[in-house]
């Protein structure tokens, strides 16, 4: 009954439940600007989310996207590599949404917004890249490895909290925070956010190994779905 509105009621629903929980009962703080002054923690915990949603609702859905489309394997030639792609822009519709919602309610905590958020695109066009990559990667091993869908949720899981999302990279021990930026959400997650509450621009030399990785791993997965995608038809 709610039809396109659920794309609107989901985020604006979580972003009020995040900033009760974090912002008022809680009363966390995430960090802090150079003039002391705090930044509401259900606002910045939302965005690192945001991203994360796409990554996991990606990943989890393409283990089962072959075979719950055997049809397109079976009966007619069709680019299955295109099912994955489909994937992701459905959760890019859920991520733009979440983004207007945050864009808005952004505007109603100090500072401004600064001219270093123009850069937030160019750092997610690359996640996206990775994660088109990992999609590929897990369809194709899906049809092979059924229980696959059983472990990715589990995965999908550890990762939210292995990820900078709940707290900043700065609050993990230094022994352990190179580790923590081998994780592929915490550059993307931890930019965003000091884009759009900081007013930072990314790390060059972050922004250039981040993309050059996720070009690189794009195309292995892609190329991983071709090579195995004649196997799909005997599987399924």
């Amino acid at each position: 009954m709610g039809g396109i509105g659920w794309i609107v009621i989901r985020p604006l629903l979580m972003l009020v439940i995040f900033t009760f929980v974090f912002g008022g009962v809680y009363r966390a703080r995430f960090f802090q600007d150079s003039g002391g002054a705090s930044i509401e923690f259900g606002l910045i915990l939302f965005v690192g989310l945001t991203v994360f949603n796409v990554l996991a609702e990606t990943i989890t859905s393409a283990s089962s996207l072959i075979a719950a489309n055997a049809n397109f394997v079976k009966k007619v030639v069709f680019p299955l590599d295109v099912l994955v792609v489909a994937q992701l822009g459905s959760s890019l519709v859920q991520m733009g949404t979440s983004a207007l919602v945050i864009l808005i309610a952004r505007f109603f905590f100090e500072p401004a917004v600064g001219a270093a958020a123009l850069s937030i695109p160019f750092v997610i066009v690359p996640f996206l890249m990775l994660t088109l990559g990992i999609s590929w990667f897990l369809a194709s091993l899906g049809v092979f490895i059924r229980d696959l869908q059983q472990v990715l949720p589990l995965i999908v899981t550890m990762l939210m909290f292995l990820s900078p999302l709940f707290y900043p990279v700065s609050a993990v021990p230094s022994v352990l925070r190179p580790t923590l930026r081998l994780n592929p959400l915490t550059f993307p997650v931890e930019s965003a956010r000091n884009a759009l509450f900081l007013n930072r621009w990314p790390d060059a030399q972050g922004l250039i190994v981040y993309f050059v990785s996720s070009t690189i791993l794009m195309w292995l997965g892609w190329v991983w779905f071709e090579k195995t995608k004649k196997g799909f038809a005997d599987v399924l």
